[in-house]
């Protein structure tokens, strides 16, 4: 058997909805038909595989299919392995997303119009800044923070936050975690600290700085610099 795709990206997926199918193709590269005996294939997590290939009989070149799709509950970087065997012959898909807010959820701790200072608490917080130039620190749990308008300072702390800027030019910082930061329309400077960090400039002349970790920083469209720092770090867009 030829194993198809063994590694799927479904890119940024709206937290709550679902993503794809995406397919690969598992096919008969022998020299005679066989009938498929398929085992495992679960995933986990956020993402899901279905498939088309048990007790099935392909002749020689046919294919069955995996079905793959992604379905994030929270928000941040996702990752898992479908690990299966076809007749005893062990393969595995590796499964990547990112689950992301299109819309803000409900906010727990709320700013006005003006600048603020707003202090999260040892759990997980939904922090919104509005207007004004505020200074917003989500301290414990795994954060949701919105900057809104302003020249922004946003701090995600401990845990494993997301972190949007949304203003004029902001500054980040991530913390302890992996954390998704994600800049605005202003010249922005973002950073990572520690954890597997994904960093998004978006608009303006960017700062991406990945810190310790293995992180992923995409520029955007203006003219964007990008240090990843120590580990692994896929850089595009600088």
């Amino acid at each position: 058997f030829r194993i198809g795709q063994v590694e799927h990206d479904f890119g940024w997926v709206e937290v709550g909805t679902t993503a794809g199918p995406q397919l690969t193709d598992i096919t008969n590269i022998g020299q005679a038909p066989v009938t498929v005996s398929m085992a495992g294939g679960a995933a986990g997590g956020d993402f899901q595989v279905s498939q088309n290939c048990q007790g099935v009989t392909l002749d020689v070149g046919e294919s069955c299919q995996l079905f793959l799709r992604f379905s994030p509950t929270t928000f941040g970087p996702k990752e898992a392995t479908s690990n299966f065997s076809i007749n005893g012959h062990p393969a595995s898909v590796r499964l990547l997303g990112v689950g992301h807010y299109l819309s803000p959820p409900a906010c727990t701790i709320l700013g006005t119009s003006g600048p603020d200072v707003l202090i999260g608490t040892i759990g997980p917080d939904v922090i919104c800044g509005f207007g004004g130039n505020d200074e917003i620190k989500g301290m414990g749990g795994n954060d949701v923070i919105f900057g809104g308008n302003g020249f922004d300072r946003l701090y995600g702390g401990a845990g494993t936050d997301y972190i949007e800027g949304n203003g004029k030019g902001d500054f980040i910082m991530g913390g302890y975690g992996a954390d998704t930061i994600i800049g605005g329309r202003g010249n922005d400077e973002l950073r990572g600290a520690n954890g597997h960090d994904e960093i998004f400039g978006n608009g303006g002349n960017d700062q991406l700085f990945g810190g310790n970790g293995n992180d992923e920083l995409f520029g955007g469209t203006g003219v964007d610099t990008c240090d990843g720092g120590p580990g692994s770090n896929i850089v595009m867009g600088c």
